[in-house]
Order: structure tokens, then C-alpha cells, then sequence
């Protein structure tokens, strides 16, 4: 069983060596160059020195139920929303803000009785320890957890309200 693994693993390795290097040819190889040349609005918040994440297209949002709250031809800034979205990009830098994001969730879960908004909070409890926990190294983490440390709070409570601030950056540009 453990040369298996050791055989997926080498694999995977040459295969994301191959998709670094824009060398890939495979299925994704046109999907992941559309993605590395596509423009991304990338998300900051005011007096943070590093980025919550991205969006390739927040005009095309597809997160579950996005029909009900983005007008068609406008775009979405409902920040709460972003993870369980194809369009996000999240970045090493993104892995103090997903933390916070996930210990808002925990507490929501923890504090409040169960209600209509208790699946969607379970599902986004899912998506953020996935990112957290099987997307990074345990070096990137410690790290993400020093920085959330040192520099809490990152996030309202309320995701919700910074689709406020962001809509405003847009309206003054």
C-alpha cells in the first residue's frame, strides 16, 4: 500500500511540475492557461498588508443560490460567499483571513440554535477546513496561524458587510 502512495505521489509531483512550468497538455492544460492569463480583481481590506483572495469573474459568479442575490450583469461582492465559488483564488496569503473566516463560522454554529442559515454555514465549516487542512503545507499554517495572531481581528463577524466597502471602492473608481 505505502509504494502505491509513494508511486500517486510522485506522479502528482511531476504533474504539478508540469502545470508550474505551463508545460501541461493533459485535459486541464487549456482550462488552467485560461485561468493563469485570466484578470483577477483581487480583494484587500483597508489597512491589511495582505490579500483576503481573489475573484476571475465577479460578473459570472456560481456559488449555490447566487441567482438570488447577483443581478445578472452585476457584479458580486458578497465576500461571505467566495469559497464555495469556482471563481475564488485563494492564495497563501488568503490562509490567516480563511482561519478567522472558519472560527466565525464555528462560533455561529456553537452559539446560535439551528435555523435556515445552519446548512449553509456547515457547508462553508466544510469548504474552509478542506482549504486550510488539505491544501497546505503544516509549515504555512503555523505561519497563518502567527499571523492571524498578531494581527486579529481580520474579519467582521458579519462577512456581509464587506460587500459595503467593497462596492464603494468600485463606485469611486
Amino acid at each position: 500500500m505505502q509504494e502505491r502512495e509513494e508511486r500517486l505521489r510522485n506522479e502528482l509531483d511531476a504533474v504539478v511540475t508540469l502545470l508550474v512550468n505551463r508545460q501541461f497538455s493533459g485535459l486541464l492544460g487549456k482550462r488552467a492557461a485560461e485561468r493563469a492569463n485570466a484578470s483577477v480583481k483581487v480583494f484587500t481590506m483597508p489597512g491589511k498588508d495582505r490579500p483576503l483572495w481573489g475573484c476571475e469573474d465577479q460578473l459570472s459568479p456560481d456559488w449555490l443560490g447566487h441567482e438570488n442575490f447577483v443581478e445578472p450583469g452585476r457584479k458580486c461582492f458578497r465576500l461571505e460567499k467566495c469559497v464555495g465559488c469556482s471563481r475564488v483564488r485563494i492564495y497563501e496569503d488568503s490562509l490567516p483571513y480563511l482561519m478567522e473566516m472558519l472560527a466565525h463560522i464555528e462560533y455561529e454554529l456553537e452559539n446560535e440554535s439551528e435555523g435556515p442559515r445552519t446548512a449553509d454555514l456547515l457547508w462553508r465549516k466544510q469548504i474552509l477546513e478542506y482549504l486550510i487542512n488539505d491544501c497546505h503545507e503544516e509549515e504555512t499554517i503555523k505561519l497563518a496561524v502567527r499571523y492571524r495572531r498578531k494581527h486579529s481581528p481580520l474579519l467582521p463577524r458579519d462577512m456581509s458587510s464587506l460587500r459595503l466597502i467593497f462596492e464603494e471602492e468600485m463606485s469611486d473608481v
